[in-house]
């Protein structure tokens, strides 16, 4: 989802890594009523695609940023609240984001 007009958007940026070349939990599901919020996706992996998804096997999609890319969101996404971020790509894979809620 991307952000609407009424999110009011905290001051703390976190970052979050996977750096073992494999899948896995990116960032952990926040607390009930708190999202969380992708603002930089970087994909470390020079030719493997990384898929961002709900959950850590089909879950919906939420970003597939390409092998190499470093991408600084015009309009950040806003993950469905109480829900975590997961690569399903062996890769390596840095975001920075923000908790709303």
């Amino acid at each position: 989802m991307i952000l609407d007009n009424t999110t009011s958007l905290p001051r703390t940026v976190n970052s979050a890594s996977l750096s073992t070349g494999s899948a896995g939990t990116l960032i952990a599901a926040p607390a009930a009523g708190k999202s969380i919020i992708l603002i930089d996706l970087i994909n470390g992996h020079s030719s493997t695609a990384a898929i961002l998804e709900t959950a850590a096997s089909g879950g919906a999609v939420i970003a597939n940023v390409g092998g190499g890319a470093a991408i600084s969101l015009n309009a950040p996404i806003k993950v469905a609240a109480a829900t975590g971020v997961f690569v399903t790509s062996a890769t390596k894979f840095t975001a920075t984001y923000m908790l709303e809620g």
